[in-house]
């Protein structure tokens, strides 16, 4: 007996932002709910400090909400981590004179090269998983993994049939 155990295809896209806003955290300290990281605001004499500061690609909506609420220029930056959504706004915000700050290996890895697929936005592209094991024999059996980034739809169906085609499972779609 042959089963399939999965077979998933997960949009990598965003849904579009809402307008967002600075909400009251603590005295006079704000947290912003972003697009694609939470943002800590502290004001202080010479400007604001965020802790985070989202993808660059999110910048305007960022500095918009900042505007509303504060009317400061941000002066410093604190990452948290190296992931281009806590991050990724360091270029914008540091070109208006924010100071970035960072621990040495967060620097390091924001200075080498980054690509994720997640923080790409590509309409109509997904990821593709496939998964199958055997379950015919009780001291042995396959198991086997296909994974595809970037793919539309039909291409992403396609793939997963000729993998599963490959086990010999199901025949391929005729077209």
């Amino acid at each position: 007996m042959i089963q399939i155990f999965t077979l998933a295809v997960a949009a990598s896209v965003s849904a579009p932002s809402a307008a967002v806003s600075v909400q009251p955290l603590s005295g006079k300290i704000g947290w912003l709910e972003g697009t694609s990281c939470n943002v800590v605001i502290v004001p202080g004499d010479k400007g604001l400090l965020l802790i985070d500061d989202q993808r660059a690609t999110d910048y305007d909506e960022t500095r918009t909400a900042l505007d509303r609420a504060f009317r400061l220029p941000v002066a410093k930056i604190v990452n948290t981590h190296w992931h281009l959504d806590h991050a990724g706004g360091n270029g914008p915000f540091a070109k208006a004179g924010a100071i970035v700050l960072s621990q040495a290996n967060v620097r390091a890895r924001l200075s080498a090269p980054q690509y994720m697929s997640a923080y790409k936005k590509l309409t109509g592209l997904f990821d593709v998983s496939v998964l199958v094991a055997t379950v015919d024999a009780p001291q042995q059996g396959v198991q086997g993994r296909f994974d595809a980034q970037g793919v539309s739809f039909d291409n992403a169906m396609a793939l997963a049939a000729h993998y599963l085609a490959g086990f010999g499972w199901i025949k391929p779609p005729t077209s």
